[in-house]
């Protein structure tokens, strides 16, 4: 599955935290509002965050998760910060069947509309990522190539994350430790900091790290080169 396919399925479970975001706004004007969403594995969370508007820390004021259960998105639960009634808010969603036992496949209503340029970014992180996918121990990712998908308002953040054994003492010599992140920025600015080594390509910015063990380093090699290989071609 392509990410492509994947960010169309979470399409409505992003507009509902929209329309959900949007209205907090109403009612409380006095604060800071963030929202973002995420897939990782069988997990779809949805996280609504509230701040004042002196502080830049903002503390999670709503969080909805929804699990995938044999090819089936259900409703799981709300963590609300205290005092709030989500009662309404449960009803509403398992009322929603775009949004409460929803098929997790194929395209199922308009496609989200990206511009040219945030597709052929999309298309490089799947094709960068998938030389990882089954070649070592925690490389069975899913759905697609990736750990973790995040979807906030401005980006889009993609992780490939794989630290199978890399604190197991019986696991010296056999243990990954290979951290692969995209990170794409709808507005086109990139201003994240890591500690890992940062490769451009267009807008698009790749974080990349892999300090595996030497037996488990083919895939990072694979990924690396592959980088390489877009850069070129981005340049041409």
């Amino acid at each position: 599955m392509t990410i492509l396919e994947i960010l169309n399925i979470l399409k409505p479970f992003r507009e509902y935290l929209i329309q959900l975001h949007e209205s907090e706004m109403k009612r409380q004007p006095g604060y800071e509002w963030e929202y973002s969403l995420s897939l990782s594995y069988t997990f779809i969370t949805l996280k609504l965050l509230r701040g004042t508007k002196d502080d830049n820390y903002k503390d999670l004021y709503i969080e909805i998760i929804f699990r995938i259960e044999k090819n089936v998105i259900v409703f799981s639960e709300i963590h609300p910060a205290d005092g709030i009634n989500t009662q309404h808010l449960t009803e509403e969603i398992k009322s929603d069947k775009k949004l409460h036992t929803r098929v997790f496949k194929g395209l199922q209503e308009e496609p989200i509309v990206f511009s040219d340029e945030v597709q052929n970014y999309l298309s490089i992180a799947d094709r960068i990522s998938k030389n990882a996918v089954n070649m070592n121990t925690g490389d069975d990712y899913w759905p697609g190539n990736y750990s973790k998908v995040k979807y906030a308002k401005n980006t889009i953040v993609l992780e490939q994350i794989n630290h199978m054994n890399s604190r197991s003492l019986n696991h010296k010599e056999d243990y990954c430790l290979r951290d692969l992140i995209f990170r794409i920025d709808l507005q086109n600015v990139i201003t994240s900091e890591s500690q890992f080594e940062a490769y451009q390509i267009g807008n698009m910015q790749i974080l990349f790290s892999d300090r595996s063990s030497k037996n488990n380093r083919q895939a990072g090699d694979f990924i690396l080169e592959q980088i390489k290989t877009e850069q070129q071609q981005m340049t041409k």
